[in-house]
């Protein structure tokens, strides 16, 4: 028996995996004309810093002292991936040598229906594996607590966890900046990786912040009120994973420090409504096609009350086009 050669389909496995580390977790090209927007006609008076690095967070130059990280990131990835890869084919992956010696034809042939296979397994297996399990591993300078879901009332009904990443060597942090996904099973699982994102960092490290990723493991059709509205417990869940990983992390003020929120879609109603539970805590937020219910309707959460102290921290709100703004 002689091994058939290894199939060249790196790129394959990156697309059928259940995370892609190389794919950015939140910019894409409509942000930055729509900071640069945003920032010349909603007068906000950016009096703190953590509002103006919301707004710089997506502009491109930010990052472009990066480029060594970004190499390093990647190459880490490629060969997790390919590991991956050579240890399901190092597991019998095996084919006739007179199949492989007959003739050009038959080896092409041997070659590509190896690849389908190879294809076919990974696809199965990635679908088999639970959306939520094997996150990036959380070694300092990253720190991870997972709360199970509860079945008392009032408290969180699905399993979260949250991953902070805290820039090496500061020594005392002046805020929390929090990247929160939105809705469905994919963007649930988008949060895994928020704190490992490299603009995201630049600009926690800029301002001496810590930079959180809350990953709420909402199944694919669950209700997502359930934790995007933070009454359902997300809120209590969230503080208490802030003093648990200030013991963890041995960085006492992570569990008093003002919060920084961005939120997309469902993230958004999110960050919309802690700012109007914790007004006293926020520094800065930023609503990205979602924000919190205010009025009464018919099968939608009860509206929130807005105190006055809500109305003097900084916020933009960048809706979407069926979100009542706008009609195509």
């Amino acid at each position: 028996m002689q091994r058939g050669p290894i199939p060249t389909i790196p790129k394959v496995i990156f697309s059928l995996g259940a995370i892609d580390p190389l794919r950015p977790s939140t910019c894409d090209g409509t942000n930055v004309a729509t900071a640069v927007v945003a920032a010349t006609l909603v007068k906000i008076k950016l009096r703190r810093e953590l509002s103006v690095g919301l707004v710089m967070n997506y502009l491109p130059g930010c990052c472009e002292d990066l480029r060594d990280e970004y190499i390093v990131f990647f190459v880490r990835y490629l060969q997790w991936w390919w590991y991956s890869l050579f240890a399901f084919l190092s597991k019998g992956w095996e084919v006739p040598a007179t199949s492989l010696r007959n003739s050009k034809l038959e080896s092409h042939q041997a070659h590509a229906n190896l690849c389908s296979a190879a294809i076919c397994l990974t696809g199965s297996l990635a679908a088999q594996v639970p959306p939520y399990e094997n996150p990036l591993p959380a070694d300092p300078p990253y720190y991870r607590v997972r709360y199970e879901a509860s079945t008392e009332p009032g408290k969180l009904e699905f399993p979260a966890s949250f991953t902070v990443w805290i820039p090496p060597g500061l020594k005392t942090l002046r805020g929390l900046i929090v990247h929160q996904h939105g809705c469905g099973e994919g963007s649930c699982k988008s949060g895994q990786t928020g704190a490992f994102d490299l603009h995201w960092q630049a600009l926690a490290r800029k301002h001496d912040c810590a930079l959180m990723g809350p990953s709420y493991e909402q199944p694919e059709k669950a209700n997502c009120q359930l934790w995007c509205d933070p009454r359902n417990g997300s809120d209590a869940s969230f503080q208490k994973s802030l003093n648990d990983l200030s013991a963890q992390s041995r960085h006492p003020e992570l569990a008093t420090v003002p919060w920084a929120i961005w939120g997309h879609s469902g993230g958004g109603h999110w960050a919309g409504g802690m700012l109007l539970l914790h007004p006293d805590r926020v520094a800065a937020a930023w609503l990205r096609s979602g924000v919190p219910y205010l009025k009464i309707s018919e099968g939608k959460p009860t509206p929130y009350i807005i105190p006055d102290a809500a109305c003097q921290i900084p916020l933009m709100c960048n809706l979407g086009t069926k979100e009542g703004v706008t009609v195509k």
